[in-house]
């Protein structure tokens, strides 16, 4: 369960609010390939630490400044150990690493470069050489890398992922789809699987193929909705009249047995621009009630995630807020307890801004 937020004494809680809003802004599909190559780099080293480590000279401190991201320590430290064994490959592949996160594309190629010759069978090596062809917008050289990772490690998670994607850069749709379809089998039940395929195949214009999985993406937890507002691999199909539909329903469905509970206060929601959606974070506040601090909110709706999911909406002339939970999250006293408290608490508050 999550940690209770700390937020400062003031009067109003300072939270996130992830509104409907246009895509226009952000980076580009090609920005953002050269940003995901950073992650890359950053997400892999943090998984191969020990692999790594496990070389004939200690890899661990270079390693342990490249997963603070603390390049020009890692590449100080690579340095001392190559002036002991100038084969290493690791050394120079933490040292490749270090030169991309300073972004010396150049001195961090030709050192991939050594250490893949040197040994090939460096799996997180073809991956970086996979992610700077991505980066560069050479498909086929990254195809040809992200096969060699794969074929050195046939059962790995982002295998199916990595190629569909190239494959859909490349233009070849049928072959994407098939990598995609069998890393959705392993992982059925994960919104983030459904929500990467998604994301492809937006960044690749093919919207209805993006809508598709981007819908079960939210079915399965709807808080990815906040990520593809803010992704700019879906400016392609922002004004979609389907992903705005997405954007805007309210989908998501609780359990059936879930406990449930709603109450209507004369202080509006009034499309997140009223009083209620300020009084019930300062009431959540107020209770010491942890709440995730992004809030999604829309003309229609705000939602607010916590150990109970909290809708708040417009009826009439009210602010509806709606209250449910898991069965399992709390017993039926503790939630009649709660939600008293929290009514109680929303009501003293917009007696306050009154």
């Amino acid at each position: 369960m999550q940690q209770p937020t700390k937020f400062p004494r003031t009067k109003s809680v300072k939270t996130k609010f992830v509104r409907t809003k246009s895509l226009r802004n952000q980076d580009s599909p090609s920005q953002a390939r050269l940003s995901a190559f950073a992650l890359l780099l950053w997400g892999v080293f943090l998984v191969g630490g020990a692999t790594l480590a496990a070389g004939a000279i200690d890899l661990g401190s270079a390693q342990a400044a490249l997963d603070r991201g603390d390049p020009a320590t890692a590449l100080k430290e690579a340095a001392e150990l190559l002036s002991q064994d100038p084969k290493s490959a690791p050394a120079l592949l933490i040292q490749s690493s270090a030169h991309f996160m300073l972004g010396e594309i150049d001195k961090g190629r030709l050192e991939l470069d050594r250490s893949l010759a040197l040994d090939p069978t460096q799996r997180q090596g073809w991956l970086n050489r996979a992610g700077l062809a991505m980066a560069e917008e050479d498909f086929s050289a990254a195809l040809s890398a992200f096969e060699k990772a794969r074929d050195l490690d046939p059962g790995a998670l982002d295998n199916e992922l990595n190629l569909g994607a190239t494959r859909l850069l490349l233009g070849q749709l049928d072959q994407a789809s098939a990598h995609f379809e069998k890393y959705l089998a392993r992982s059925p039940q994960r919104a983030e699987s459904f929500y990467l395929v998604a994301s492809n195949y937006a960044m690749g214009g093919y919207v209805a193929f993006a809508l598709r999985h981007l819908h079960q993406a939210i079915l399965l937890d709807e808080r990815v909705r906040m990520q593809a507002r803010r992704d700019p691999n879906f400016v392609q199909v922002e004004e979609h009249p389907r992903f705005l539909d997405l954007m805007r329903t309210d989908i998501f469905a609780m359990p059936s047995d879930a406990h449930r509970t709603a109450r209507a206060f004369e202080g509006g929601y009034l499309e997140g621009n009223g009083p209620l959606l300020q009084s019930v974070l300062d009431a959540l506040y107020g209770l010491g009630e942890s709440f995730d601090r992004n809030v999604e909110v829309t003309p229609e709706w705000a939602l607010i995630w916590g150990r109970m999911r909290i809708k708040l909406r417009q009826e009439g002339d009210r602010g509806v807020v709606e209250l449910s939970a898991p069965a399992g999250n709390l017993t039926s006293l503790e939630w009649e307890r709660l939600t008293k408290s929290l009514f109680d608490s929303i009501f003293v508050q917009l007696q306050k801004r009154k």
